[in-house]
């Protein structure tokens, strides 16, 4: 069992092996794109992993950037029942949640947003800093709507865009609009990591949004626990019972994050996978897709493989059944 970095991929010569340069940004696009692939055709050893989150009581959760999806999730130790974004539309279904009516705990999907706490249409403006010294000039893009709900527009320059760009530097930097939604944000590959806080009419300021150095174009899952305030609060975190919080617990899926430098890591540890994998899109693009597609496949078997080599064989994947009744009669319905 060995992880692998971008630098290990090279000096065990797949550069040759696709007859590049390791130096070409080619080689890096190939390996990005392989990995990528790879990563979305299932739970393959490398890709799930297990996390631990105190929850507060309004059980809002915005996931890391690296998460994909949610695979199982428990509150307090007991695990609860996961609803993708149609379940809350279903005719026969129990209708909209919102926190606090539910006398049953389950995770609800609630999309992707660019900031991990919401404006909650408070009339704020915003504030950016970086831990360390930036470019010249590197600015984040912040775009939504204003005090009276309209489509915030500013200039730069001579230039009108669609939102406000607010300077990126250690020192912080306010915005000139007052924003009481944001939809998206767009920032340029930074030295460090990039702060992002709302500052409220009375001057509270609060951290909604943190942007690692390599994150261009930040969105991610977010999810809720309807009636979570409800469930017994537990030791979370430090030992120390914290006021309104939860613990849950999650195995989630892991996305595909661009590999950039020598040292970065990939979550796949099967070099034969991404080999076959990079070989199978070099051959597309020569338009020789019949021989791609048996390298990707051999990509996939290979994973595969490693999967039953670490999990072994006695793994059985059980069969769900929830104990409800729905409509008419006490028929269970199978998941």
């Amino acid at each position: 069992m060995s992880r692998l970095t971008l630098g290990e991929l090279k000096t065990k010569g797949l550069p040759d092996f696709l007859g590049l340069c390791p130096s070409d940004n080619k080689f890096t696009q190939l390996v990005n794109e392989a990995h990528s692939r790879l990563v979305k055709q299932g739970l393959y050893w490398g890709t799930f992993q297990t996390y631990q989150i105190c929850v507060g009581s309004d059980g809002c959760l915005t996931w890391p950037r690296q998460v994909a999806s949610i695979e199982a999730l428990a509150v307090n130790e007991h695990p609860i029942t996961l609803r993708n974004g149609w379940f809350e539309y279903l005719q026969t279904g129990y209708g909209i949640r919102t926190t606090g009516n539910s006398s049953e705990l389950q995770l609800l999907d609630r999309g992707r947003s660019c900031v991990y706490d919401d404006m909650n249409d408070f009339q704020s403006t915003l504030q950016v800093y970086s831990g360390v010294d930036e470019a010249a000039g590197a600015k984040l893009l912040v775009q939504g709507y204003d005090e009276n709900g309209n489509w915030i527009r500013t200039q730069d320059g001579s230039t009108w865009v669609d939102g406000e760009y607010i300077d990126i530097s250690t020192t912080v930097t306010g915005s000139s609009s007052i924003f009481t939604a944001i939809t998206g944000v767009q920032k340029p590959v930074t030295n460090g990591p990039v702060y992002l806080s709302k500052v409220t009419k009375d001057a509270v300021v609060v951290p909604i949004g943190y942007y690692e150095a390599d994150e261009t174009l930040p969105s991610y899952r977010r999810s809720v626990i309807p009636g979570l305030g409800d469930a017994p609060q537990y030791v979370c975190g430090s030992g120390d019972p914290l006021t309104n919080k939860r613990v849950v617990r999650a195995v989630v899926k892991l996305d595909h994050i661009d590999v950039r430098q020598d040292t970065d890591w990939l979550l796949l540890e099967e070099y034969g996978a991404i080999k076959n994998a990079a070989k199978a899109i070099q051959l597309e693009e020569q338009q020789n897709r019949g021989e791609a597609a048996q390298y990707m496949q051999e990509a996939v078997r290979l994973l595969e493989v490693e999967l039953l080599h670490y999990e072994g064989t006695s793994n059985v994947e059980p069969l769900r059944v929830e104990a409800e009744t729905w409509g008419a009669g006490s028929m269970p319905h199978i998941i």
